[in-house]
């Protein structure tokens, strides 16, 4: 972790190789998540930072620009006919510094399923879709929110 910025590694491809992630500000095009990008552009974000990743950054062959975002919650989660309902990253994308996203659309699948359940007939379903937005709209701006202030923590500077 460092100013403006920070670094994760983990082995892929059952350990043949070892992805690393650096984290820092930027710019990325609009609707492209994963774009080839320029190294030294990459390097020069880093050049301040110690010796280690210093030199780790130097000897990087090719990188890929992915784009963080953060989506403020959406007000309403489900059409007033209880036809539609949004769940996930579309009603509440969050930044992976807590590397809670899937894990809270998960719980979102798993709440609506049990509201859908307690629906008897198909004019139930505004109220059933409003249960499941007031039981999990809390939680998951906490959690976004907890994930955006753990990047800006980890981005400070000294």
């Amino acid at each position: 972790m460092g100013p403006d910025g920070h670094i994760m590694g983990y082995p892929i491809r059952n350990g043949e190789m070892y992805k690393l992630v650096f984290c820092h500000p930027g710019q990325a095009g609009v609707s492209k998540w994963n774009e080839p990008t320029d190294i030294e552009e990459m390097r020069r974000c880093y050049v301040d930072w110690e010796p280690t990743v210093r030199h780790l950054v130097v000897n990087i062959s090719n990188c890929r620009r992915w784009k963080f975002a953060y989506i403020p919650s959406l007000e309403k989660w489900h059409s007033d006919s209880g036809r539609v309902v949004l769940i996930g990253d579309s009603v509440h994308a969050m930044v992976p510094y807590m590397a809670q996203g899937a894990a809270v659309s998960i719980e979102d699948g798993a709440a609506l399923a049990e509201c859908l359940d307690r629906a008897a007939n198909l004019q139930d379903l505004p109220a059933v879709l409003r249960a499941f937005q007031d039981v999990r709209k809390h939680r998951c701006e906490v959690i976004s929110r907890a994930a955006l202030d753990n990047g800006n923590n980890w981005h400070t500077h000294d």
